[in-house]
């Protein structure tokens, strides 16, 4: 044995857990293999500023971690009060063995923040080589050298479940085996939420397509009056009413989104969904790009405007988001719900003829973004107004 390095025979349940705690460990490590298309680093990708912001794990360096902690064999190893830098675990220098501190013991059985499997892929990155910090500059077009507390992050905070595992699997993603990284992970949304640049104009552009139509229900008077609305809630109870205070919201919210995408949301048939709470941030999936760009029911548009009401602390009743984090705000002393406003501009808003020569038939609207003057909405509103101001 090197000198220096004192160890020791581990007990029968220590040997045990430690080996349990190993094939966890090679279990996950798999597990990111398997999912290598939603978790790991595509090889010659530029990643950008996210390479300094996320620990890129390469499917090579995973493989690497699976080859080395098969090799080696684990020992009992006790700290002296010098050792203050040695952590739980302390590979030899010149034998392929791993010495388990004490520390080792406390430590969570399942990967977590400060878990065993995390402290055995810390340690695996130590004996390949990886130092105990990154180094955060660039050699050429490289990304940043990942330190071995890093690359444990990866894994212990970024692929981890977030969801509880209840009756066979995980609530986050249905993924049954315990020993597993997680799809849904914030991995998965920090390597694959960025739009292209051709996704970044339609966004745009559909952004600035939905406040035409939230200014314009404004200019035609489509929306009500928060004196009136009481009165008028008796007489059009049909009718999703929209307050002015509410356009506002709306507007002021949509104007500060900003935009990602989600490639695989949970849910295949879901357009787009909010952030989770405190984030301005509204994902677009692959069935969002598909969606029509004119204001209709199934619109971009109208897809934009459920979202921001979802933000605003509204409730969506006809589906489920993707995001487990429920929008949390004030409620609507009315009961308005997300689809209620959504659907408020794409069914009772928009125009029922179609734009043909330079205008609407059913109204003479020049422009071909915007809301009917003669929509049901109108219609119906402005019976309302001359029955309460009567």
């Amino acid at each position: 044995m090197s000198a220096g390095f004192e160890l020791g025979p581990l007990t029968e349940d220590e040997d045990r857990m430690v080996l349990e705690a190993q094939f966890r460990t090679l279990s996950i490590l798999e597990d990111a293999l398997k999912k290598t298309r939603w978790l790991l680093a595509e090889p010659g990708r530029d990643y950008g500023l996210q390479a300094r912001n996320v620990p890129l794990i390469s499917p090579e360096l995973v493989e690497d971690l699976i080859q080395t902690l098969q090799q080696f064999e684990f020992l009992k190893y006790e700290k002296t009060k010098y050792e203050i830098g040695i952590g739980a675990l302390y590979p030899a220098s010149s034998f392929p063995v791993i010495g388990l501190c004490s520390e080792f013991w406390q430590r969570h059985e399942n990967l977590s923040f400060c878990s065993r499997p995390g402290s055995l892929i810390k340690t695996g990155a130590h004996i390949l080589g990886y130092h105990d910090s990154d180094k955060f500059w660039m050699e050429g077009n490289q990304r940043p050298v990942l330190g071995a507390s890093r690359i444990s992050e990866a894994f212990e905070v970024w692929m981890r479940h977030k969801g509880e595992y209840v009756n066979g699997s995980f609530v986050c993603c249905g993924e049954k085996s315990i020993q597993s990284v997680c799809e849904n992970s914030d991995m998965r949304f920090a390597l694959h939420c960025t739009l292209n640049e051709e996704q970044k104009d339609l966004a745009e552009t559909t952004r600035k397509a939905t406040l035409t139509i939230l200014y314009d229900a404004l200019n035609k008077e489509l929306i009500v009056d928060d004196s009136h609305l009481i009165h008028l809630q008796g007489c059009a109870v049909m009718l999703p009413l929209i307050p002015q205070t509410l356009l506002a919201k709306l507007i002021m919210k949509l104007e500060k989104v900003t935009f990602k995408c989600d490639s695989r949301p949970r849910h295949e048939a879901i357009f787009a969904y909010p952030g989770g709470k405190a984030q301005d941030v509204i994902y677009l999936c692959p069935l969002f790009w598909l969606q029509n760009e004119r204001l209709r029911n199934g619109s971009r548009i109208g897809t934009l405007i459920l979202c921001v009401s979802q933000m605003l602390g509204y409730r969506h009743v006809l589906d489920r988001t993707s995001n487990p984090e429920e929008p949390t705000g004030p409620q609507d002393p009315h009961l308005l719900t997300a689809d209620d406003i959504c659907s408020a501009f794409e069914c009772w808003m928009m125009h029922r003829e179609p734009y043909t020569e330079g205008s609407y038939c059913c109204c003479g609207e020049n422009n071909e973004i915007s809301v009917c003057r003669k929509s049901i909405m109108g219609t119906e509103l402005r019976q309302c107004l001359r029955e309460y101001l009567a």
